[in-house]
């Protein structure tokens, strides 16, 4: 598998389901005393982790990568939930 495979056909879907837990995790995390300032920070580092967990490319650079893309997706759809319902 090449690296346009891997992202048209394993990262949307690690995304959609990651991004969800990321958002989680980081609620976590807030309630453990985390400022709303770092929050997009820990969201990025957790999705890397997931990343480098996952195990759905043999280079694990990729996954990593794709971690990433996740944190980044958890953190606007936190605040895209947050500025569409004024929470």
């Amino acid at each position: 598998m090449n690296f346009i495979e891997f992202v048209t056909q394993i990262v949307p879907g690690f995304i959609a389901i990651s991004s969800v837990v990321i958002v989680a995790l980081v609620e976590v995390v807030k309630k453990l005393g985390l400022t709303d300032r770092y929050a997009p920070l820990v969201s990025i580092g957790l999705g890397a982790l997931l990343g480098f967990l996952f195990a759905g490319y043999e280079l694990q650079s990729y996954n990593v990568l794709a971690g990433v893309l996740a944190g980044l997706g958890a953190s606007g759809l936190y605040s895209g939930f947050r500025t569409t319902f004024k929470v």
